[in-house]
């Protein structure tokens, strides 16, 4: 049995790992452009090399895909969170909206409410109410109560919208 450090030295050609993941090789040198999920090694000659835990990571990344999830929105995140979101998927009996209750969210601002509209599937876990004021408006007259997300959208703050933040 190997420990560890030998596991983590074995070093496998995108070939390989195209084989073990069943993700095609082109498709992972396209995400290693786009989204930096490359092997965490190349060889001295610039072949890639990939260890076992890069393999397990693309491992995950694959189920998530195949259940319906997008790269862009998985390629970014750690080993750990992808195991999670790979258990919650996997559960016939819960869906993941299902497992949490939706965090209460206001969005404030013109622009920052718009991208929420258009982009609402990405956040489930969000319950979200639009305010589509400018924040300049809305801190004059902050309307929070239940609330355990804020969003919003100001391109600078002085003391006075700091202050006024502070008492919400």
């Amino acid at each position: 049995m190997r420990n560890q450090d030998e596991t983590e030295r074995a070093r496998m050609s995108i070939g390989v790992v195209e084989r073990m993941t069943g993700i095609n090789a082109n498709t992972l040198r396209m995400w290693e452009r786009r989204y930096q999920l490359g092997p965490s090694k190349r060889s001295p000659g610039g072949q890639r090399e990939y260890s076992t835990t890069d393999i397990d990571h693309l491992r995950l990344i694959k189920k998530l895909l195949d259940k319906g999830m997008r790269i862009g929105d998985i390629a970014q995140l750690p080993t750990k969170t992808l195991t999670s979101l790979v258990i919650e998927a996997g559960n016939p009996d819960h869906t993941p909206q299902e497992i949490f209750e939706p965090l209460q969210t206001q969005v404030v601002g013109t622009a920052i409410s718009q991208y929420f509209r258009n982009h609402l599937k990405r956040y489930p876990k969000l319950a979200i109410e639009h305010v589509d004021t400018p924040a300049e408006s809305w801190l004059n007259n902050p309307q929070i109560q239940g609330k355990s997300l804020l969003f919003l959208q100001q391109d600078n703050l002085n003391r006075r919208h700091f202050e006024a933040l502070t008492q919400i």
